[in-house]
């Protein structure tokens, strides 16, 4: 039997749904955040490990948004909540990304953040283009950022500086109607970082087209003493 979490996004709640063989999945409440005068907004949802999970969000009342973190470390039969103590009430975590139980990136509307300890800390890494919704990281050095109007960058030097992918801009469609909000891993013997976005080509607000950028390498040319991926490919599928 398999147990997936998933996260409402505004009313924080947690449901852990268990999938007993072909019965189809059933949902059961992990957690529901239930303050007087205050709601906790979910903004992202990741679980490192069977163990470890994170959402993190605003907690609103009538006048001010904290960004806070809501944490499990036994697979979801408690959660605790706490305030990002590092992070102002004016920025607003949008998306976090972990490489397992301790290391991690919350990307929020003022910059990119890490922690090596799940989230005991936060260290500001510095700032990202704006528009920016997602970071994917090989390494603590080599990574990505994915956004609005076809934006795609890669640091190989832990987030002090970025670089534009170019294959990123080459779908066809507007850059201002195009948003890179998925990436992923795919294929054992090449990496492949998906950046998948949607282009509403006719700008009436009709769907137009799902694009998807692929941003490959070879895992066996990477070198793990600086974190750098040889032999760096691109294109579009």
């Amino acid at each position: 039997m398999r147990t997936f979490l998933f996260a409402g996004a505004l009313s924080a709640t947690l449901l852990a749904a268990t999938l007993p063989g072909a019965s189809g999945p059933k949902f059961v409440m992990s957690y529901f955040y239930d303050q007087d005068k205050s709601e906790f907004t979910i903004s992202d949802f990741q679980f490192p490990s069977v163990q470890h999970g994170m959402a993190v969000g605003l907690i609103q009342d009538t006048k001010n948004g904290v960004p806070a973190t809501i944490t499990t470390v036994d697979g979801g039969a408690h959660w605790s909540v706490a305030k990002v103590k590092e992070l102002s009430s004016k920025d607003v975590p949008l998306s976090l990304y972990f490489t397992n139980q301790d290391e991690g990136w919350m990307v929020t509307e003022r910059g990119l953040w890490y922690t090596q300890n799940f989230g005991g800390s936060w260290r500001r890494l510095g700032d990202l283009p704006k528009g920016m919704l997602r970071v994917w990281f090989l390494t603590a050095n080599h990574g990505w950022a994915i956004g609005a109007n076809k934006q795609v960058i890669e640091t190989t030097d832990g987030g002090k500086s970025w670089v534009p992918v170019a294959a990123a801009k080459e779908p066809p469609g507007a850059a201002l109607n195009t948003t890179y909000s998925s990436s992923g891993m795919a294929d054992a013997g090449l990496a492949q970082i998906r950046a998948s976005g949607h282009d509403d080509l006719s700008g009436d607000g009709r769907r137009g087209k799902d694009v998807v950028v692929v941003f490959g390498f070879d895992v066996r040319s990477v070198d793990k003493a600086g974190g750098i991926a040889l032999g760096h490919q691109s294109g579009i599928v």
